[in-house]
């Protein structure tokens, strides 16, 4: 996921990044703190938050469905808003199962899922929070795109390898190389 986050924001200017980071903690924090000192129980009611999340998914196809057909911008910002509110009630469910005294909680034994759980959660609202500021601005006519750095906002032919996504592909093969070998050797050892 890491590599997914990382790729995606080279395509962005670093004043972007940075105002979507920042978002990202301060939402991380506050749904942290709402969710260890609130006394709505959102484990007790774990259909809700199913059925939440399969309206949303649907909403979100549709809206793609839609999108096939029609160029509306507007609904591009609404699946990233659709999407944002949904892992903020995820981060919410799962910090109240981390911290525990709640009708659904994690043990002392279950600390990768919960570390796990909990890093999914903030990479998915990192990216939906920078796909939001991106529509925002697209919306209001400012360009966040790293190619078009300058605000000439005019159709222009994009840059599909610059240098920085070279970068990024150069080092994502020379990492996912490195593991598949060291999967091999371990496994021509363990033979």
């Amino acid at each position: 996921m890491s590599y997914l986050a990382a790729f995606v924001s080279v395509f962005y200017t670093i004043e972007v990044i940075l105002i979507v980071m920042g978002m990202t903690a301060v939402v991380t924090t506050i749904i942290a703190l709402v969710a260890t000192f609130s006394k709505f129980d959102l484990t007790m009611r774990p259909g809700l938050l199913m059925v939440i999340g399969l309206v949303s998914i649907v909403a979100i196809f549709t809206v793609l469905i839609i999108l096939l057909f029609t160029h509306v911008m507007v609904l591009r910002l609404v699946i990233a808003i659709i999407g944002t509110l949904l892992l903020c009630m995820y981060l919410y469910f799962d910090v109240q199962t981390i911290m525990g005294g709640r009708r659904i909680e994690l043990g002392p034994d279950e600390v990768v899922f919960a570390a796990t759980q909990i890093y999914v959660d903030i990479v998915l609202l990192y990216q939906y929070l920078l796909i939001n500021k991106m529509e925002n601005e697209r919306l209001s006519g400012k360009d966040t795109r790293e190619d078009n750095v300058e605000g000439n906002v005019e159709a222009k032919p994009k840059k599909v390898l610059g240098l920085t996504t070279k970068v990024a592909l150069d080092t994502l093969h020379r990492d996912v190389g490195r593991v598949l070998q060291e999967y091999e050797e371990d496994h021509r050892r363990n033979k």
